[in-house]
């Protein structure tokens, strides 16, 4: 799972909770609890850093903990957009706000 923008400047903002696991892998599993859930050598990921998407009848969102990178409405009329810590990404606009005009989804299957 990755946020990215293409525009004014290609970028891309993997999940942290993977980032963790592999800074946690190249130290062997030992370390601080810098983004950890628990105590020294936890390497899972803590609650905001975790929150992927979230749906129900009334909006979308994707990235959470302080703040979502994308919140859509229930018409997927309008969103929003914020620096949360799941993707540590900054708005996708300078107002925050913004109207969707088109929206396009991509599916990956196994083989």
């Amino acid at each position: 799972m990755l946020r990215f923008s293409l525009h004014p400047v290609r970028a891309k903002y993997p999940w942290v909770g993977v980032l963790h696991s592999e800074s946690q892998s190249a130290s062997g599993g030992a370390g601080g609890t810098s983004g950890a859930a628990g105590g020294e050598g936890d390497s899972r990921p803590t609650h905001a850093n975790s929150l992927f998407m979230a749906a129900d009848s009334t909006m979308i969102t994707i990235g959470g903990g302080d703040g979502q990178a994308i919140w859509m409405d229930e018409n997927i009329r309008f969103g929003k957009t914020d620096r949360c810590s799941t993707f540590n990404n900054p708005p996708l606009c300078p107002s925050g706000d913004f109207e969707i005009r088109v929206l396009e989804v991509y599916g990956f299957a196994g083989a």
